[in-house]
This record gives C-alpha cells, sequence and structure tokens, in this order.
C-alpha cells in the first residue's frame, strides 16, 4: 500500500463483503484495520485482498 490510491481500491474490495462493520486504514503505518461480525469468513477478506496483488501478513 502505498498511495491513496491503493487505500481507496482496498476500501472499495474490503466493503463489498457483506459483515463488515467499519475499516480504517493508515497509508504511513500501512495498515488496515477491519471490524467485522461473526458471520463473515476473514479468509474471504484476505483472498479479496490478495486478489488485487497486495500482500497480507
Amino acid at each position: 500500500m502505498e498511495s491513496q490510491q491503493d487505500v481507496k481500491i482496498i476500501q472499495k474490495c474490503v466493503v463489498k463483503n457483506s459483515g463488515i462493520i467499519a475499516i480504517q486504514t493508515s497509508l504511513s503505518k500501512k495498515e488496515i484495520t477491519i471490524i467485522y461480525n461473526n458471520f463473515l469468513d476473514i479468509k474471504k477478506i484476505v483472498e479479496n485482498i490478495e486478489d488485487l496483488g497486495y500482500i497480507v501478513i
């Protein structure tokens, strides 16, 4: 995640999943915090982000 454009792309991808309550991004820390309910499988979010070409650690 290098630019504000990257942040927008990732946010747009993540919020498409039902069960997302909130998402917070920090470009300076290159970090995303996602709050989601128990009905959402976090593996699906990880796969969505990785499908965009980003690495999730």
